[in-house]
């Protein structure tokens, strides 16, 4: 025979949650990382031209205006301008290609 001297009471409260992993959100990571190894492939001359460009202009759009300025090396703002080409942004070889593409030069 065997005796119980403490028995638990059930809980009332919930049980605590925990994240288990699912297939859809396995899924989802998994189409994620398909689309993002896409676009690099797709865009790879973009993505290499944002890294390492070979023309030395920096074209870049404005935040507030969306203006189109250019900015030749030895100009004032030349090192602060980063170029964001997932926003239309880019480097040109020659001043007369950005002025051509619809960009204007830096007033400063």
């Amino acid at each position: 025979m065997t005796v119980v001297l403490f028995r638990p009471r059930p809980s009332r409260r919930p049980p605590l949650l925990t994240p288990q992993p699912s297939i859809s959100f396995a899924l989802i990571v998994i189409a994620a990382a398909g689309l993002v190894g896409f676009f690099a492939w797709t865009f790879r001359g973009a993505i290499s031209a944002a890294i390492s460009p070979k023309c030395l202009i920096r074209a870049n759009i404005s935040l507030t205006t969306g203006e189109r300025i250019y900015h030749s090396p030895g100009q004032r703002h030349y090192a602060d301008t980063a170029i964001h080409w997932w926003h239309g942004e880019r480097w040109f070889c020659t001043a007369s290609d950005a002025e051509r593409a619809g960009w204007r030069k830096s007033r400063i």
